[in-house]
């Protein structure tokens, strides 16, 4: 089966940035642990915009 991968670009408001980055990785940590087809699920932090990025077997993004 083919990977599905799926990169999006997050610029949060920056009064809000902690609490999104921190809602993310409460999600990234998730999908490590519950989806049986997740190969990949990062944060990748750096100058802004913050960039997520999720490879995937199931056929569908999570």
């Amino acid at each position: 089966m083919s990977a599905v991968v799926v990169v999006v670009t997050i610029i949060p408001v920056p009064e809000h940035r902690s609490e999104v980055i921190a809602a993310l990785e409460r999600a990234i940590n998730r999908a490590h642990v519950e989806d049986e087809g997740c190969l990949l699920y990062a944060l990748h932090e750096g100058d802004d915009p913050r960039s997520l990025h999720d490879r995937d077997l199931s056929g569908f993004v999570t």
